[in-house]
């Protein structure tokens, strides 16, 4: 049940762009189904929406899909999305808590195998970042990405993907200036 769970988790933040207090509070009375099987989710508020209109979020149906599994296999017909898992798989009827989302994304990176330098680096925005970087590598523009994002301010998006050409090239890089020596680059320190 918990792998459901996070499964749908990753998909929702990294697809929904939204604040770890965002996805908790994202509610299944606010899914709109579409004919294609994407679905638009509405969120009711954000940091940057002083004025508490909400946005609607897109969702693809290769994301739709592990929110819905997760749905369906908890049994949520209404409330939050997100909730903790008990052990034993008994899904709880609270939302999911914002601090807990660090911890997931944590405890799934070390269960992937990845360096313990890297896990503690990671958090609640990291899917957020990613995706942003994502965006703009794949030719949205920058007022596109703050749209998707919900981000009020052109210097609030740069300050998330200011390394995106960086992460992009990295493996190039560190190839022509690195490889064969026995150091490892600065990011690697």
């Amino acid at each position: 049940m918990q792998g459901k769970r996070d499964r749908a988790l990753l998909q929702l933040g990294y697809a929904s762009l939204c604040r770890r207090h965002e996805l908790v509070q994202l509610l299944v009375e606010d899914i709109k189904s579409n004919e294609d099987e994407s679905v638009m989710l509405h969120q009711r508020s954000s940091k940057t929406d002083t004025e508490r209109r909400g946005r609607w979020i897109y969702l693809p149906p290769e994301v739709w899909i592990h929110v819905r599994i997760w749905l369906e296999a908890a049994d949520i017909k209404e409330g939050a999305i997100l909730r903790g898992v008990r052990r034993g798989g008994q899904v709880m009827s609270e939302a999911y808590g914002p601090g807990a989302i660090n911890r997931t994304y944590k405890r799934l990176a070390r269960k992937a195998g990845f360096d313990e330098a890297l896990v503690k680096e990671l958090s609640s925005h990291s899917t957020r970042v990613g995706a942003a970087q994502d965006l703009l590598r794949t030719g949205a523009s920058l007022l596109q990405v703050m749209q998707r994002g919900g981000w009020g301010l052109p210097q609030s998006v740069l300050k998330y993907v200011k390394n995106a050409d960086m992460v992009h090239e990295y493996p190039t890089w560190r190839k022509k200036h690195f490889e064969g020596t026995g150091q490892a680059s600065p990011i690697e320190k």
